[in-house]
């Protein structure tokens, strides 16, 4: 699977070669899915805050998550599941200003 990169402008800056194996590793989590697809929907940078909001959310299955849900699914993302993107390559992730893109 390759993954394509594109800057803030939308012009193409690269693409990644995922193998099965890392591709299957990397979306084994809910979570994961459900982040890779928010962002997808997304043109630009979008914050941690929104999208734990959107990833939270989703996984109640409901109108609005409730803020510990919320909490929960920022400290996730901020701790483990962006940072594995990131070293994939597949997202890129500023945990100082808390930008995903």
């Amino acid at each position: 699977m390759t993954q394509i990169h594109s800057d803030t402008d939308g012009t193409l800056v690269g693409a990644v070669e995922l193998t099965d194996s890392d591709r299957h590793r990397l979306l084994t989590d809910e979570r994961r899915r459900i982040a890779l697809d928010v962002l997808s929907d997304r043109p630009g940078p979008v914050h941690l805050d929104e999208l734990a909001t959107e990833v939270a959310t989703r996984e109640s299955d409901t109108a609005m998550a409730d803020p510990s849900a919320v909490e929960r699914a920022a400290i996730a993302l901020h701790h483990n599941h962006l940072p594995r993107l990131a070293a994939s390559d597949i997202v890129e992730y500023d945990p100082e200003t808390r930008q995903v893109h």
